[in-house]
């Protein structure tokens, strides 16, 4: 079994010794080849005409040209006569802008004046009308004219609205004439709510409480209209009924 193993090592040592003679003779033969072989001749480069030079020069500038900063322009100062034109032609300007302002000045004081006269004209109205609305108020009352008392008292909640003190006064009015009590406390609880120290609203309740036999409520308002109105002939008259 020894002497096997001896002869395959021996056939393999043969055979590793013919490659390597085999790889050396291969080599042999590569550096004969490149040896014989021709060498390669270097072209030099193509020369370039002076034209194509001076195209390539000036066609393309260098960079440091490129990043060169123009220089700052000095400031020139103006002739005498330059400055001088230009601060009239200034003056001229402010002028033409002051001459507008004061021109519309007067338009608008003018519209100011024409909205006040305007809101006094309406007022004046108003005014006539309602002093007007009183009277006829006041004589179909007096006629006991119930529609008319009622139209107009309807035109006068319309124009002056459900919580005008002169309304409610006039609704309790014409309550305390129709006898209908409950109607004229209502409406003058309504002003004494607003106003406490009302002197009109104040009688008129008093009045009614005295003929709803509520006598010391009566006596407690007009003394307290008393004190706050100590000269008014009609309180001071009201009062005696309770000495």
């Amino acid at each position: 079994m020894e002497a096997g193993l001896s002869a395959m090592e021996a056939a393999q040592s043969r055979i590793e010794q013919d490659l390597q003679q085999q790889d050396v003779a291969a080599q042999q033969r590569q550096a004969m080849s490149q040896e014989t072989a021709p060498a390669k001749r270097v072209e030099p480069p193509a020369p370039v005409s002076k034209s194509i030079q001076s195209t390539l020069a000036h066609s393309s500038p260098p960079l440091s040209q490129h990043a060169r900063v123009a220089p700052t322009p000095r400031h020139t100062p103006k002739p005498p006569e330059q400055r001088q034109a230009a601060s009239s032609q200034e003056k001229r300007e402010r002028r033409v802008a002051q001459n507008s302002v004061s021109q519309r000045q007067p338009t608008r004081s003018a519209s100011r004046d024409n909205e006040t006269a305007e809101i006094a004209r309406k007022v004046e109205i108003n005014r006539r009308d309602s002093a007007q609305l009183a009277r006829q108020l006041r004589a179909a009352m007096a006629q006991g004219n119930g529609p008319v008392v009622e139209k107009l008292l309807t035109q006068l909640r319309q124009t002056r609205g459900p919580d005008h003190p002169f309304l409610l006064k006039s609704e309790a009015f014409w309550a305390i004439k129709q006898k209908h009590y409950p109607a004229a406390e209502a409406s003058l609880k309504r002003i004494l709510a607003k106003t406490p120290d009302d002197l009109e609203a104040g009688v008129n309740l008093a009045i009614v409480e005295m003929r709803t036999k509520r006598m010391e409520q009566a006596k407690e308002r007009l003394s307290n209209l008393q004190r706050a109105y100590p000269d008014n002939a009609q309180v001071r008259s009201m009062m005696r009924y309770f000495r």
